[in-house]
Protein backbone atom coordinates (compact mmCIF):
# COMPACT_ATOMS: atom_id res chain seq x y z
CA UNK A 1 0.00 0.00 0.00
CA UNK A 2 1.16 3.18 -0.86
CA UNK A 3 1.96 6.19 1.71
CA UNK A 4 -0.29 8.15 -0.02
CA UNK A 5 -3.20 5.79 0.51
CA UNK A 6 -2.10 4.95 4.37
CA UNK A 7 -2.30 9.05 4.78
CA UNK A 8 -5.66 9.52 3.15
CA UNK A 9 -6.86 6.25 5.51
CA UNK A 10 -5.70 7.82 8.45
CA UNK A 11 -7.34 11.38 7.86
CA UNK A 12 -11.04 9.90 7.05
CA UNK A 13 -10.09 7.48 10.43
CA UNK A 14 -9.50 10.54 12.63
CA UNK A 15 -12.10 12.81 11.17
CA UNK A 16 -15.16 9.62 11.65
CA UNK A 17 -13.74 9.57 15.71
CA UNK A 18 -14.15 13.13 15.86
CA UNK A 19 -17.91 13.30 15.13
CA UNK A 20 -19.04 9.86 15.90
CA UNK A 21 -16.71 9.15 19.32
CA UNK A 22 -18.98 9.34 22.22
CA UNK A 23 -22.06 11.05 19.95
CA UNK A 24 -24.61 11.24 22.20
CA UNK A 25 -22.50 13.24 25.04
CA UNK A 26 -21.21 15.61 22.22
CA UNK A 27 -25.18 15.69 20.92
CA UNK A 28 -25.93 16.36 24.65
CA UNK A 29 -23.24 19.09 25.20
CA UNK A 30 -24.34 21.19 21.71
CA UNK A 31 -27.87 20.97 23.29
CA UNK A 32 -26.95 22.41 26.38
CA UNK A 33 -25.23 24.91 25.15
CA UNK A 34 -27.74 26.18 22.60
CA UNK A 35 -30.17 26.37 25.90
CA UNK A 36 -27.42 28.44 27.88
CA UNK A 37 -26.64 30.92 24.80
CA UNK A 38 -30.54 31.39 24.59
CA UNK A 39 -31.16 32.26 28.09
CA UNK A 40 -28.32 34.39 28.50
CA UNK A 41 -29.33 36.55 25.16
CA UNK A 42 -33.11 36.36 26.73
CA UNK A 43 -32.13 38.34 29.99
CA UNK A 44 -30.42 41.02 27.33
CA UNK A 45 -33.08 44.05 26.60
CA UNK A 46 -32.91 45.85 23.24
CA UNK A 47 -34.64 49.00 22.52
CA UNK A 48 -36.74 50.00 19.23
CA UNK A 49 -37.91 53.72 18.39
CA UNK A 50 -40.90 53.59 16.76
CA UNK A 51 -44.01 55.92 16.10
CA UNK A 52 -47.35 55.37 17.11
CA UNK A 53 -50.95 56.41 16.13
CA UNK A 54 -53.02 57.35 18.65
CA UNK A 55 -57.04 57.82 17.55
CA UNK A 56 -59.19 60.04 20.01
CA UNK A 57 -62.65 58.76 21.10
CA UNK A 58 -65.28 61.53 22.09
CA UNK A 59 -69.21 61.06 22.78
CA UNK A 60 -71.77 61.97 19.75
CA UNK A 61 -71.75 65.47 21.13
CA UNK A 62 -68.35 66.23 21.41
CA UNK A 63 -65.74 66.84 18.89
CA UNK A 64 -61.64 67.01 18.20
CA UNK A 65 -60.50 70.30 16.44
CA UNK A 66 -57.69 69.13 14.36
CA UNK A 67 -56.82 65.65 13.14
CA UNK A 68 -58.62 62.66 15.36
CA UNK A 69 -55.28 60.62 15.44
CA UNK A 70 -52.16 61.99 16.52
CA UNK A 71 -48.47 60.21 16.00
CA UNK A 72 -46.75 59.26 19.05
CA UNK A 73 -43.08 58.87 19.49
CA UNK A 74 -42.21 55.78 22.09
CA UNK A 75 -39.55 53.63 22.85
CA UNK A 76 -39.99 50.00 22.86
CA UNK A 77 -38.21 47.69 25.60
CA UNK A 78 -38.09 44.09 25.02
CA UNK A 79 -36.33 41.32 25.47
CA UNK A 80 -33.36 40.06 23.05
CA UNK A 81 -35.22 36.96 21.64
CA UNK A 82 -35.26 35.37 18.82
CA UNK A 83 -38.85 34.21 19.73
CA UNK A 84 -40.28 37.13 20.15
CA UNK A 85 -41.11 39.50 17.56
CA UNK A 86 -41.74 43.26 17.34
CA UNK A 87 -45.60 44.58 17.57
CA UNK A 88 -47.11 45.40 14.46
CA UNK A 89 -48.97 48.32 13.41
CA UNK A 90 -52.23 47.12 14.65
CA UNK A 91 -50.79 46.52 17.78
CA UNK A 92 -49.29 50.12 18.28
CA UNK A 93 -52.77 51.58 17.76
CA UNK A 94 -53.55 53.09 21.12
CA UNK A 95 -56.74 54.95 22.20
CA UNK A 96 -57.46 57.92 24.12
CA UNK A 97 -61.25 58.44 25.81
CA UNK A 98 -61.94 61.91 26.38
CA UNK A 99 -66.08 61.21 26.50
CA UNK A 100 -66.07 62.69 30.02
CA UNK A 101 -63.91 66.18 29.06
CA UNK A 102 -65.43 69.42 29.21
CA UNK A 103 -64.91 71.66 25.52
CA UNK A 104 -62.13 73.57 25.52
CA UNK A 105 -58.73 73.07 25.24
CA UNK A 106 -57.62 70.01 28.13
CA UNK A 107 -54.33 67.83 28.81
CA UNK A 108 -54.19 64.36 29.72
CA UNK A 109 -51.65 62.16 30.20
CA UNK A 110 -50.57 59.23 28.43
CA UNK A 111 -49.57 55.96 29.40
CA UNK A 112 -49.05 52.13 27.88
CA UNK A 113 -53.06 51.26 28.98
CA UNK A 114 -54.14 53.59 26.44
CA UNK A 115 -52.55 51.13 24.30
CA UNK A 116 -54.65 48.00 24.87
CA UNK A 117 -53.69 45.64 22.11
CA UNK A 118 -50.05 45.91 22.70
CA UNK A 119 -49.99 41.77 24.39
CA UNK A 120 -48.51 42.36 27.39
CA UNK A 121 -47.34 38.99 27.85
CA UNK A 122 -44.82 39.63 25.59
CA UNK A 123 -42.85 41.51 28.13
CA UNK A 124 -42.83 45.09 26.38
CA UNK A 125 -42.10 47.35 28.00
CA UNK A 126 -43.44 50.99 26.61
CA UNK A 127 -41.77 54.43 27.43
CA UNK A 128 -43.75 57.29 25.75
CA UNK A 129 -41.34 59.89 24.97
CA UNK A 130 -43.84 63.42 25.31
CA UNK A 131 -46.80 61.64 28.02
CA UNK A 132 -48.57 64.59 27.56
CA UNK A 133 -51.27 65.56 24.59
CA UNK A 134 -53.23 68.62 24.32
CA UNK A 135 -56.40 68.52 22.81
CA UNK A 136 -59.34 71.14 21.85
CA UNK A 137 -63.14 70.08 22.24
CA UNK A 138 -65.84 71.27 20.96
CA UNK A 139 -69.31 70.87 20.81
CA UNK A 140 -71.26 69.59 17.57
CA UNK A 141 -73.32 71.44 15.44
CA UNK A 142 -75.41 70.78 12.48
CA UNK A 143 -76.08 73.61 9.78
CA UNK A 144 -76.73 73.67 5.94
CA UNK A 145 -74.65 76.00 4.21
CA UNK A 146 -75.10 76.99 -0.11
CA UNK A 147 -72.28 75.89 -2.68
CA UNK A 148 -69.76 77.83 -4.68
CA UNK A 149 -67.74 77.18 -7.83
CA UNK A 150 -65.14 78.65 -8.49
CA UNK A 151 -64.35 78.74 -11.68
CA UNK A 152 -60.93 79.75 -14.21
CA UNK A 153 -60.44 80.75 -18.01
CA UNK A 154 -62.71 82.13 -20.15
CA UNK A 155 -65.18 80.63 -22.65
CA UNK A 156 -64.10 80.76 -26.86
CA UNK A 157 -64.80 84.55 -28.33
CA UNK A 158 -68.22 84.93 -28.51
CA UNK A 159 -69.53 82.99 -26.16
CA UNK A 160 -70.44 83.62 -22.14
CA UNK A 161 -71.72 81.52 -19.04
CA UNK A 162 -75.34 82.63 -18.59
CA UNK A 163 -75.62 80.78 -15.16
CA UNK A 164 -74.04 77.85 -13.18
CA UNK A 165 -76.49 75.58 -11.62
CA UNK A 166 -75.40 73.07 -8.77
CA UNK A 167 -77.68 70.04 -7.21
CA UNK A 168 -78.13 69.90 -4.52
CA UNK A 169 -78.02 73.84 -3.75
CA UNK A 170 -77.25 73.31 0.27
CA UNK A 171 -75.19 70.54 1.77
CA UNK A 172 -75.55 69.68 5.53
CA UNK A 173 -72.54 70.05 7.86
CA UNK A 174 -71.59 69.28 11.06
CA UNK A 175 -68.57 69.96 12.88
CA UNK A 176 -67.75 71.80 15.87
CA UNK A 177 -69.49 74.95 16.68
CA UNK A 178 -66.46 77.61 16.62
CA UNK A 179 -66.02 76.43 13.10
CA UNK A 180 -69.48 76.77 12.06
CA UNK A 181 -69.70 80.06 13.03
CA UNK A 182 -66.94 80.90 10.46
CA UNK A 183 -68.13 79.59 7.77
CA UNK A 184 -70.24 81.22 5.26
CA UNK A 185 -70.20 79.06 2.23
CA UNK A 186 -68.77 75.57 0.47
CA UNK A 187 -66.88 75.90 -1.62
CA UNK A 188 -66.26 73.13 -4.66
CA UNK A 189 -62.98 72.80 -6.60
CA UNK A 190 -62.15 74.66 -9.37
CA UNK A 191 -63.90 74.09 -13.24
CA UNK A 192 -62.19 75.09 -15.78
CA UNK A 193 -64.01 76.38 -18.85
CA UNK A 194 -61.19 77.80 -20.49
CA UNK A 195 -61.78 77.83 -24.86
CA UNK A 196 -66.12 76.24 -24.05
CA UNK A 197 -68.23 76.74 -26.65
CA UNK A 198 -71.21 74.39 -25.13
CA UNK A 199 -73.10 73.87 -21.97
CA UNK A 200 -71.92 70.78 -19.78
CA UNK A 201 -72.03 68.70 -16.12
CA UNK A 202 -69.85 67.85 -13.90
CA UNK A 203 -69.86 65.99 -10.35
CA UNK A 204 -67.46 68.41 -8.81
CA UNK A 205 -65.89 67.56 -4.71
CA UNK A 206 -66.62 70.13 -1.89
CA UNK A 207 -62.92 70.90 -0.89
CA UNK A 208 -62.79 70.60 3.02
CA UNK A 209 -59.39 70.88 4.54
CA UNK A 210 -58.16 67.36 6.09
CA UNK A 211 -57.26 69.24 9.88
CA UNK A 212 -60.84 70.60 9.74
CA UNK A 213 -63.09 69.18 11.90
CA UNK A 214 -66.44 69.72 9.29
CA UNK A 215 -68.12 66.47 8.01
CA UNK A 216 -69.95 66.63 5.06
CA UNK A 217 -73.52 65.03 4.56
CA UNK A 218 -72.47 65.12 0.93
CA UNK A 219 -68.87 65.59 -0.60
CA UNK A 220 -70.09 65.25 -4.28
CA UNK A 221 -71.96 67.60 -5.86
CA UNK A 222 -73.44 67.84 -9.64
CA UNK A 223 -72.36 71.55 -11.23
CA UNK A 224 -73.88 72.54 -14.70
CA UNK A 225 -72.14 75.23 -16.86
CA UNK A 226 -74.51 76.74 -18.95
CA UNK A 227 -73.36 78.47 -21.87
CA UNK A 228 -75.03 80.52 -24.51
CA UNK A 229 -73.18 82.90 -27.21
CA UNK A 230 -72.20 86.31 -25.66
CA UNK A 231 -75.00 88.76 -25.61
CA UNK A 232 -74.33 92.09 -27.00
CA UNK A 233 -76.54 95.37 -27.43
CA UNK A 234 -77.51 98.04 -30.08
CA UNK A 235 -79.14 101.24 -29.87
CA UNK A 236 -81.52 102.08 -32.79
CA UNK A 237 -81.69 105.57 -32.22
CA UNK A 238 -84.46 108.27 -33.29
CA UNK A 239 -86.83 105.41 -34.76
CA UNK A 240 -89.71 107.60 -36.21
CA UNK A 241 -93.39 106.28 -34.63
CA UNK A 242 -95.49 105.25 -37.13
CA UNK A 243 -99.31 106.00 -36.08
CA UNK A 244 -102.04 103.45 -37.12
CA UNK A 245 -105.45 104.19 -37.41
CA UNK A 246 -105.49 107.87 -38.64
CA UNK A 247 -103.04 110.54 -39.95
CA UNK A 248 -104.74 113.85 -38.67
CA UNK A 249 -102.40 113.80 -34.83
CA UNK A 250 -99.74 115.03 -33.62
CA UNK A 251 -96.90 113.05 -31.03
CA UNK A 252 -94.75 114.40 -29.12
CA UNK A 253 -91.85 113.12 -29.34
CA UNK A 254 -92.21 111.88 -32.98
CA UNK A 255 -89.13 109.71 -32.62
CA UNK A 256 -87.40 107.06 -30.21
CA UNK A 257 -84.75 105.04 -29.45
CA UNK A 258 -85.08 100.98 -29.25
CA UNK A 259 -81.83 98.84 -27.39
CA UNK A 260 -81.75 95.46 -28.56
CA UNK A 261 -79.59 92.60 -27.25
CA UNK A 262 -78.63 89.35 -28.97
CA UNK A 263 -75.81 87.75 -30.91
CA UNK A 264 -73.00 90.34 -32.27
CA UNK A 265 -73.72 89.05 -35.55
CA UNK A 266 -77.22 88.62 -35.56
CA UNK A 267 -77.37 92.09 -34.26
CA UNK A 268 -75.00 93.56 -36.79
CA UNK A 269 -77.15 91.99 -39.48
CA UNK A 270 -80.23 93.97 -38.69
CA UNK A 271 -81.20 96.91 -40.48
CA UNK A 272 -82.59 100.11 -39.55
CA UNK A 273 -85.60 99.58 -41.47
CA UNK A 274 -86.84 96.28 -39.71
CA UNK A 275 -87.22 98.44 -36.47
CA UNK A 276 -90.62 99.97 -36.42
CA UNK A 277 -92.57 101.74 -33.61
CA UNK A 278 -96.13 101.92 -33.68
CA UNK A 279 -98.72 104.34 -31.81
CA UNK A 280 -102.50 103.12 -32.17
CA UNK A 281 -104.51 105.95 -32.64
CA UNK A 282 -107.41 104.47 -32.65
CA UNK A 283 -110.67 105.76 -30.61
CA UNK A 284 -109.04 108.84 -29.44
CA UNK A 285 -110.42 111.27 -26.57
CA UNK A 286 -109.43 115.95 -27.45
CA UNK A 287 -106.77 116.91 -26.11
CA UNK A 288 -103.50 115.41 -24.76
CA UNK A 289 -102.70 111.67 -23.48
CA UNK A 290 -100.56 109.39 -23.14
CA UNK A 291 -100.01 106.04 -25.03
CA UNK A 292 -97.78 103.28 -24.88
CA UNK A 293 -96.09 102.39 -28.21
CA UNK A 294 -95.83 98.86 -29.89
CA UNK A 295 -92.43 97.55 -31.25
CA UNK A 296 -91.70 95.29 -34.38
CA UNK A 297 -88.20 93.54 -34.62
CA UNK A 298 -86.88 90.39 -35.85
CA UNK A 299 -87.32 87.55 -33.62
CA UNK A 300 -84.00 86.67 -33.08
CA UNK A 301 -83.43 90.46 -31.39
CA UNK A 302 -84.53 90.77 -27.80
CA UNK A 303 -85.86 94.08 -26.50
CA UNK A 304 -83.95 95.71 -23.75
CA UNK A 305 -85.68 98.70 -23.42
CA UNK A 306 -87.66 101.65 -25.36
CA UNK A 307 -86.85 105.67 -24.50
CA UNK A 308 -89.42 106.92 -24.34
CA UNK A 309 -91.73 103.80 -22.90
CA UNK A 310 -95.05 106.04 -24.21
CA UNK A 311 -95.58 108.51 -26.51
CA UNK A 312 -98.03 111.93 -26.11
CA UNK A 313 -100.91 112.19 -28.86
CA UNK A 314 -104.11 114.63 -29.54
CA UNK A 315 -106.23 114.36 -32.59
CA UNK A 316 -106.05 117.50 -34.86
Amino acid sequence: MSYDNQEHESFVEKLWNLIFHNFWLKMLSLTFAVILFLSVRTEQVREINRTARLRIVTNERMMVIGPQERAVDITLKLPNSLFIRQPDEHELMGELDVRNQNPGRVRVRLSSENFPSLDKDKRYSLIIHDPWIEIDLDNVQTKSFDIRVPIEGRPRDGYAVERILVNPEKVEVAGAKREISKLGALTTSVINIEGIDKSFSSRTKIVVDDNSSLRLKDEWVNVQVVVTHQRAMRIFRAVPVEVVGTSHVETRPTHVDVELTGDRATLDGIRTSEVRVFLDAKRLAPGWQEKAVRLQIPRSASLVRITPTSVSIRPL
